[in-house]
């Protein structure tokens, strides 16, 4: 007479048993891959971290012409220096910005992602029109302008040949025609709002 199995029982046959060993060959494959995913994911992360500190170390900058555009005030400019000066201060940007009445010129330096964002933000600013950056890349050795978060030099031209001759130039040569035209700034103090040309002659 032949006994029924208990409720749930299996009989523990040859084919079970291959079937137990393949299914704990499969878990096993499955859990190396799992732990080989997550190493290869926790490398990933320590490397874009990596990466993200090495890009806030390294210190950016770059230089822009544009015009006021025509819906824009002239007497608007001082304010907006002065409310950029408090933005810099905290992310860590200095610079100077050139201003003749029509047209600006402006170089930027900084920790990498705030000098980015900044350009992007001056971009798309409706503010000025003819937006040109001239030179844009990684600042070596000592900023230029370390102690000026956004010195301001008003230039009584109009329209003048200054900016408008800086305009054609590109790369090193827009950077150094750029230094020559600021180097009447008073560049040790670095306190000075606004600074005329008739100022420091």
């Amino acid at each position: 007479m032949v006994r029924p199995l208990p409720l749930g029982r299996v009989p523990f046959t040859r084919e079970r048993s291959q079937t137990l060993r393949y299914l704990s060959r499969l878990r096993r494959a499955s859990l190396r891959k799992v732990i080989l995913e997550s190493r290869s994911i926790v490398a990933e992360s320590h490397r874009l971290c990596a990466r993200g500190r090495a890009m806030a170390a390294t210190t950016m900058g770059f230089l822009y012409t544009s015009k006021l555009s025509p819906k824009s005030d002239p007497t608007a400019v001082a304010n907006i220096t002065r409310d950029a000066r408090g933005r810099n201060a905290l992310d860590g940007i200095s610079g100077v910005l050139v201003f003749d009445g029509e047209c600006f010129a402006q170089f930027v330096e900084g920790p990498a992602p705030a000098v980015t964002a900044l350009h992007e933000r001056i971009a798309r600013d409706k503010r000025h029109v003819d937006v040109l950056t001239l030179w844009h890349g990684a600042v070596d050795g000592t900023r230029r302008f370390p102690n000026w978060r956004l010195g301001y030099l008003l230039i009584d031209e109009p329209g003048g040949e200054e900016l408008s001759s800086l305009r054609a130039l590109r790369g090193d040569a827009a950077i150094d025609a750029f230094c020559r035209l600021t180097s009447r700034l008073d560049l040790e103090s670095g306190f000075a709002d606004t600074v005329r040309p008739a100022d420091l002659s």
